[in-house]
């Protein structure tokens, strides 16, 4: 293990490194926490099919708390899926003449899992549907006295926004894809200085080498993991979800991936410039893409490029579990993190013919 000791030792020493894996996280994700969920009201898409004066009144109500985006049933999955719309519901035909007549009609809600705001959209309908109902059992049916009476009812309060409890966690994978970056370009160093070829003289092979130096990576990247989670969660109060282990093996999944990226790129580079310009490149291109900054893509050509990308599923799978999914519905995305992994660390270790010369 004298390599892995050894490059241990060089990337704590290496002051830069130490930047992008402590200082770095902590200055962009510090003024995430006082950022809302929201920067703007939540949208409703809304399908309306009783629009009567009930209704009307009910829509121009939410509207006072939300976006209302008027959108067929054939619309819903697409514009929800395109962040067009938060959340959306479909009001049935004759939902304010079975209010009138004392019955309980449902209104229809969808969303996205990772987006859920059910409960939110749920309370402020029913802020204005349930004294209507109480009203309705005492107007019997009389629609002229019903509505005298709901125009008394008072406006719902504005909805309470949440801090963001995920854009810190995809600020942290941002951080370990640079960091891993940095951290690999000491193979470049190695070649640069001959120090790689000389281990080879000595009694270490290639694979020994390598495997020792990725370890070495990988430990890195948990020590970073492992600080600015703690930090984060437990300095700055971000709510990590109610499973917080499933925090943890996502981004320790995901550390892999940033491993093997930074192994990769210093194979293809020959000089650390280069790799650092190529790798932080890549890097941004992938958060840019992926949601790191807030932003989240919405036309189909961004999200299919954002796809081809490894900090797609990291984001998509921290979404899942900050939102209190089961694990096995972020499988799909942990396994082609880990498709990625392995891509990457067969480009950075396929050209033994290199080390040879």
């Amino acid at each position: 293990m004298t390599v892995f000791f050894y490059t241990l030792k060089r990337l704590l020493k290496n002051k830069v490194l130490l930047i992008f894996m402590l200082l770095l996280p902590l200055v962009t994700i510090i003024p995430t926490t006082q950022i809302t969920v929201q920067s703007t009201k939540i949208s409703i898409g809304v399908v309306n099919r009783d629009d009567t004066a009930f209704t009307k009144d009910l829509l121009n109500r939410l509207g006072k708390n939300f976006s209302i985006v008027n959108v067929t049933n054939v619309e819903i999955k697409g514009e929800l899926e395109s962040a067009a719309i938060t959340y959306a519901i479909e009001i049935p035909k004759g939902f304010t003449n079975d209010i009138i007549n004392g019955k309980s009609p449902k209104i229809n809600g969808l969303g996205l899992e990772e987006k859920d705001c059910s409960k939110v959209v749920g309370a402020a309908v029913d802020g204005f549907v349930y004294p209507s109902k109480l009203i309705a059992a005492k107007t019997h049916g009389n629609s002229e006295a019903f509505y005298s009476a709901i125009s008394k009812i008072p406006p719902t309060e504005a909805v309470a926004q949440k801090k963001d409890n995920k854009m810190p966690f995809k600020l942290i994978v941002q951080c370990m894809f640079m960091m891993s970056i940095f951290a690999a370009t000491v193979i470049i160093t190695d070649k640069e200085s001959k120090t790689f070829y000389r281990s080879f003289n000595a009694p270490v092979s290639m694979r020994s080498y390598m495997i020792q130096s990725i370890l070495c990576f990988l430990l890195i990247s948990i020590l970073q993991i492992a600080v600015i989670y703690t930090v984060t969660v437990y300095g700055m109060g971000v709510d990590p979800g109610k499973n917080p282990l499933y925090v943890l093996l996502v981004l320790a999944v995901t550390s892999l991936s940033a491993v093997a990226l930074g192994v990769a790129v210093s194979s293809v580079c020959k000089s650390t410039a280069q790799a650092t310009g190529i790798g932080l490149g890549i890097v941004v291109v992938m958060c840019m893409f992926g949601g790191a900054w807030g932003m989240s893509p919405t036309k189909p050509l961004i999200i299919g490029t954002a796809k081809i990308l490894p900090f797609y599923w990291s984001s998509d799978a921290l979404s899942k579990v900050i939102g209190n999914n089961a694990l096995d519905t972020v499988t799909g995305d942990l396994l082609i993190l880990l498709a990625f992994s392995a891509v990457f660390f067969l480009v950075g270790t396929w050209r033994k013919s290199d080390i040879e010369r």
